[in-house]
């Protein structure tokens, strides 16, 4: 189809139809209605700049090249549900009101780059192994599933674009002939670690268990804890070897939750490292806990 530069003041309705050329509708204003459900596109389909100032429908549609609404205004909702896209479909610089693409299959790149979208009706996993990486869009993606109360799509949203964020960047910096160390990268590594960018409250859970097991295995092939007698006697030399895995581990356990037991405690250089250990687990249980109520208390 040839270009269509002008204003479109009737209702349009072409359902289940097979568009085997390219169809060109730039710079177009639709003020009816469009609708095209179910309609096959063979070759690219350019809706660049064009405005929809009342509904507009692909639902079903098959675009099997580009499909391309870059700078596309939709005034009212734009229907994709169910569509297929096998090829790059783009909405840079459009401005959508509302849109669904509810059971849409995204084969390509998909651009929301400088778009403005009120409503995007779109599930995070439809979306993002496609979407083409930039800051801006995946922080207003975040923001729009918190306003459909889609907050499981807003977490995966805000962790993937921290992890893409991460992944730009090195841990060694040049300054003139200097290299320093890039801090921005290792804390983002620690965050990432540590609780998952504050969306990942299991991530803790696991980091903290890593840490219980570790200092138990330390102080175990140590011997670095003992026990005392229940009788009141002093402690023997060679007494701590009698102390198990377990034994450590219930004490590396203790230590971790900030529960003092009276009868154990380590000797030597491991008297610093249950203080490490009491400090890590103070530090972890404040960031499960912010995480926690970050994800929980919506």
């Amino acid at each position: 189809m040839s270009a269509l530069a002008h204003v479109l003041a009737s209702r349009i309705e072409i359902r289940n139809s097979v568009f085997l050329g390219r169809v060109n509708f730039i710079n177009s204003i639709f003020r009816e209605p469009l609708d095209l459900s179910g309609s096959t596109f063979r070759q690219e389909a350019s809706f660049s700049s064009a405005t929809f100032l009342a509904m507009v429908s692909f639902a079903s549609a098959h675009f099997q090249e580009d499909a391309l609404f870059d700078g596309t205004a939709f005034m009212k909702t734009a229907d994709c549900s169910a569509a297929s896209f096998q090829r790059e479909i783009t909405f840079a610089g459009a401005s959508i009101n509302k849109m669904r693409l509810s059971r849409a299959q995204i084969s390509g790149q998909l651009s929301l780059q400088n778009a403005e979208f009120n409503r995007l009706e779109a599930r995070w996993p439809v979306l993002c192994n496609h979407l083409r990486y930039d800051g801006e869009t995946y922080l207003s993606l975040a923001r729009n599933y918190r306003n459909l109360e889609w907050f499981e799509d807003a977490d995966d949203c805000y962790y993937h674009y921290r992890r893409a964020s991460q992944a730009g960047k090195s841990f060694a910096i040049r300054e003139g002939e200097n290299r320093k160390i890039n801090w921005s990268k290792l804390l983002d590594g620690l965050a990432w670690i540590s609780c998952g960018y504050g969306v990942r409250p299991r991530y803790t859970v696991f980091l903290s268990c890593f840490f219980i097991l570790l200092f138990a295995f330390l102080y175990w092939q140590g011997m670095g804890i003992v026990v005392e007698p229940l009788n009141g006697s002093e402690y023997l030399q060679g007494q701590n070897e009698e102390l198990t895995f377990l034994d450590n581990l219930y004490f590396s356990a203790m230590v971790f939750t900030a529960k003092t037991q009276v009868k154990w405690y380590p000797v030597g250089v491991y008297r610093y490292l249950a203080t490490l250990e009491f400090i890590l687990g103070w530090l972890l249980l404040a960031l499960f806990l912010v995480s926690l109520g970050r994800t929980m208390i919506r």
